[in-house]
């Protein structure tokens, strides 16, 4: 999508973009013979600490119900 004044990134700068962000990149193997090599970019979510935040919402999506606190004791990778 692209907003007036700007040009829409390409398939090509969006994948870029991916990459710089990432924090890790995983190469798994080909998924069949002759394939190419799939890149799994990774982003480090950090533990949020004892107080935790908020998540959920309230009368907007069902399955977001109820609004609860949330606190990450480990960081990990989410790709």
């Amino acid at each position: 999508m692209s907003t007036a004044g700007s040009k829409p990134r390409s398939e090509i700068d969006v994948w870029q973009a991916a990459r710089d962000a990432a924090d890790a990149i995983v190469e798994l193997p080909p998924l069949h013979t002759g394939g190419e090599p799939v890149e799994l970019f990774l982003r480090r979510v950090e533990k949020s600490g004892s107080a935790g935040f908020r998540m959920g919402s309230r009368g907007q999506f069902d399955d977001e119900e109820p609004i609860h606190r949330v606190v990450i004791e480990k960081e990990f990778y989410l790709g």
